[in-house]
This record gives structure tokens, sequence and C-alpha cells, in this order.
């Protein structure tokens, strides 16, 4: 049994509560493109910006989009949660060395 939840796709409830300034989930179309780069697993805590407001979270993995423009991350913020984002430091930042939240 996996304690990483499936990543959920754009347009689940979830996901709908997002507002201006919140991290961008990755539509689905750029998610099933064929030859996808290689996924790099990853356990960094971050902070994510989700219902207009910034949660901790763990990055879980990221990969580059199929042509190299974007990072794409894996980010789970819930127990039972967790998406594909495009990766920018404005909606996702790693938590610093030494804090506790």
């Amino acid at each position: 049994m996996s304690i990483v939840p499936r990543p959920l796709r754009q347009g689940h409830p979830a996901l709908r509560a997002l507002r201006a300034g919140d991290a961008q989930t990755v539509p689905d179309k750029v998610l099933d493109e064929p030859d996808q780069p290689l996924q790099l697993d990853r356990w960094q805590l971050v902070w994510i910006r989700l219902g207009g407001r910034w949660r901790p979270g763990v990055l879980l993995a990221w990969r580059r989009a199929l042509g190299g423009r974007w990072w794409l991350a894996l980010v789970q913020w819930d127990r039972n949660a967790s998406a594909w984002f495009y990766y920018e430091h404005a909606t996702i930042r790693p938590l610093p060395a030494g804090r506790r939240t």
C-alpha cells in the first residue's frame, strides 16, 4: 500500500478552489503527452500557495515538460491530496533548511 496519494487531475473538486496567485495545475494534455522526460523523485519540504494562502507540502517528484520550457512539480499538501503543478518560485518555494512549520 502506497502512502503517496494518486495525483489529482485538473478539474477535480479539490482543485476548483484555486484562486488567482495560486500554484497552477498542469493540464491533462501536458501530463499525457507521449515520450515524457524522466521523472526525478524528490522528497523536499516546500511552501505551496493554494486557496489564497501558503500551505506546507512535500515536493515528491519533478520533471521537465516536453520541450523543456517548464519544470513540473508533484506536490502533496494534504494526507490525501497531491497534484502536478507548474514550478514557479512565486507559488512553490523550498522550506528553508532548519525551519519547522
